[in-house]
């Protein structure tokens, strides 16, 4: 089992690293309209526009650098010292943990978010962040 949660947790740290590197050099994949895009991964109210991209490149080397985290926790390779590896997992761990949670909690506090990225955000990013989280916790 830990072997197919790992696997997924690479698979979804990839992907959503190169859709964030897209984004950054201003690529509107996989909707190729702006609008639509920003309503459907960001969500915000009365979106217009994406992020700039230095953000989405933000999150790409964040996304990034989780993966070679992922990858010494796992594969036992020194990417950094074994107790600043073993702290970053922990982090991520309730990094992506809290990120999951929200996706639920928010809702019931009435914070408004666009469609389509509420019901998304309900029905796969928390979902998936969750599944990150475990990922990570399933590596220490």
């Amino acid at each position: 089992m830990q072997v197919v949660i790992l696997g997924l947790t690479y698979l979804i740290l990839v992907g959503a690293a190169l859709a964030h590197v897209l984004w950054a050099l201003g690529v509107w994949w996989p909707i190729w309209d702006e609008r639509r895009l920003a309503r459907t991964v960001v969500g915000a109210p009365g979106i217009t526009k994406m992020p700039p991209g230095w953000a989405s490149a933000l999150v790409a080397a964040a996304l990034g650098s989780s993966g070679i985290v992922l990858f010494g926790l796992t594969q036992g390779i020194a990417v950094i010292p074994d107790r600043l590896l073993v702290w970053a997992g922990w982090v991520l761990v309730a990094v992506f943990g809290l990120r999951g949670v929200a996706s639920y909690v928010l809702p019931l506090f009435s914070v408004r978010m666009e469609e389509p990225f509420a019901r998304l955000n309900l029905m796969f990013y928390g979902p998936l962040c969750l599944i990150l989280a475990a990922g990570f916790w399933s590596a220490l």
